[in-house]
């Protein structure tokens, strides 16, 4: 008996359903009137192609996850029932186990969130080095950029700037709209630290 189909969709690897789609696309174009250009969510088990792409992958480019990916942009996986990090995995298959259970898969190359798999930019990381490396390829959210900030770097600068002349932590909290609390966290950097 015949292999069926695949999907015409590039890099999409579900079986064709109808109209030379996967049941994903068809329903997508059923609801939209377009099935779309991104692959489904496949629910095949992935690691041959993982094993393959690295073996294969010889220069330092980045090498971007062409299936599912987090909402974070990270690609995973379903291996042995479970759902893995890709980027953990292929730690583990280029680098063997992790040096400890809380030690993380970190990116070299800072384009983790857009689903770079390459081993060259992968080595295991405990959480805080991971985190260092956030800040170092700018892509930590921190600050202003965090969802639902209400301060702006500029507030945080004239925090500081009151306090040294004296002004109390009432008065500046009030001028602001944060509690006394956040306005001695930022003037002893126990918050935003990382802002000179």
């Amino acid at each position: 008996m015949a292999d069926k189909a695949l999907c015409s969709i590039l890099d999409c690897r579900n079986q064709v359903y109808c109209r030379g789609w996967c049941k994903g696309h068809y329903s997508r174009w059923q609801e939209k009137g377009d099935p779309g250009t991104t692959p489904i969510r496949v629910r095949f088990d992935a690691m041959p192609y993982l094993v393959q792409a690295i073996e294969n992958h010889g220069s330092d480019d980045c090498l971007i996850w062409p299936y599912y990916r987090n909402e974070f942009g990270y690609g995973r996986l379903r291996h042995d029932g479970k759902n893995v990090l890709v980027c953990r995995a292929v730690c583990e298959i280029t680098y063997g186990p992790p040096p400890s259970p809380k030690h993380e898969a970190a990116h070299n190359c800072g384009n983790g969130h857009l689903g770079c798999f390459a081993p060259r930019h992968l080595r295991w990381a405990t959480h805080l080095e991971n985190m260092r490396d956030t800040v170092v390829h700018g892509t930590s959210v921190r600050g202003e950029a965090k969802h639902g900030a209400i301060l702006k770097e500029a507030d945080v600068r004239e925090i500081r700037r009151r306090r040294a002349i004296g002004e109390q932590f009432k008065s500046i909290a009030a001028d602001l709209g944060v509690s006394v609390r956040t306005i001695h966290a930022i003037a002893y950097r126990k918050s935003w630290a990382w802002l000179i």
